[in-house]
């Protein structure tokens, strides 16, 4: 038994010294590409890709190309290294121009339509720190957008390449200017409240307008405090300070239930007494309702039985 694996032994040893020696090379792996001429093909047709791409002057078309050749592990390397080359400088190119344009940040960009914006672009090339800048000022240009406002919170996040090895963040200066806009969009709106709140001492008409859109403000507010260390703290005082002035106007009995969405949104406690003494109201005024029917029905009754008796006495003076 001990020879027979000596001599597989030997036996394997004498294959490989024979394809050594016959300048063959033992088959590890399957090439995913199929081969040489495979390799060779695939890198024929990338680069024609690239040269009609080139000829045709369109320079999104042409990025697409180079990009699509580059991520070809079929394609030879030489090509595949140039392409990466070009997929830079036409990134920044195309952001370049996109900027000019005044295209700095647009949601699910379609490559093909001219939609892309500067920030894909850099993304697309991870220039990265080019794309934090275009999207600042995007912000700057509008405050006020907070759905914009949100994407570049989350620039880290929004095309995925900031994921890919090597990981790249935002600095912290990014997050500084952020916050500042935040601040500036959050006074701006709480300004704006404090006018609005000048109705609630108003007439009844007046308070349910000015009520609906002070509370609609402080909301609006709070959401962009939520990006700030101090969270939306302040929208939710000023929301219980307006419950409170609702409730010490000389009308309350019939207004205090405008107050009740203020203490809601505010998270107060107090909702649930304005709840409590809402629902006292409504049973005393169902109360009152009922009495003033039965009064009714009973003075119905009254009525009807003097009508039928001033009905028979006239009957029988008359000799019917």
């Amino acid at each position: 038994m001990e020879g027979a694996t000596l001599m597989n032994q030997w036996s394997m040893s004498g294959l490989l010294l024979c394809l050594l020696a016959s300048g063959a090379s033992p088959v590890l792996a399957d090439d995913i590409c199929g081969g040489p001429e495979e390799r060779k093909n695939s890198t024929a047709k990338a680069r024609a890709a690239i040269v009609k791409a080139e000829q045709a002057g369109k320079l999104p078309a042409l990025f697409l190309a180079n990009r699509a050749a580059a991520a070809d592990d079929c394609v030879a390397d030489t090509l595949r290294s140039q392409a990466r080359g070009q997929m830079s400088k036409l990134g920044r190119e195309l952001a370049k121009q996109a900027e000019a344009k005044g295209l700095l940040y647009t949601k699910a960009p379609r490559e093909g339509d001219g939609s892309v914006s500067a920030f894909a672009w850099f993304e697309a090339v991870r220039a990265f720190t080019e794309a934090d800048r275009v999207m600042l000022k995007a912000v700057r240009l509008k405050p006020d957008d907070l759905d914009l406002f949100r994407a570049a919170w989350d620039v880290d996040r929004l095309s995925g390449q900031r994921l890919r090895e090597p990981i790249y963040t935002a600095p912290a200066g990014y997050r500084r200017e952020l916050e500042k806009s935040a601040t500036a969009a959050a006074e701006r709106l709480m300004s704006r409240e404090e006018k609005e709140a000048h109705e609630l001492s108003g007439s009844m008409m007046t308070l349910g307008v000015a009520s609906a859109k002070s509370l609609a403000t402080l909301r609006q507010a709070a959401e962009w405090m939520k990006f700030l260390p101090g969270g939306d703290r302040a929208a939710k005082a000023r929301a219980e300070q307006r419950g409170d002035a609702i409730l010490k106007r000389e009308d309350a009995g019939m207004t205090g239930i405008m107050a009740l969405p203020y203490y809601e949104f505010a998270g107060s406690p107090k909702a649930a007494q304005v709840r409590k003494t809402q629902e006292q109201h409504q049973r005393a005024v169902e109360e009152s309702a009922g009495k003033l029917q039965d009064a009714l029905a009973e003075k119905g009754d009254a009525d009807r039985q003097k009508f039928e008796k001033g009905k028979a006495d006239l009957e029988k003076e008359l000799g019917f």
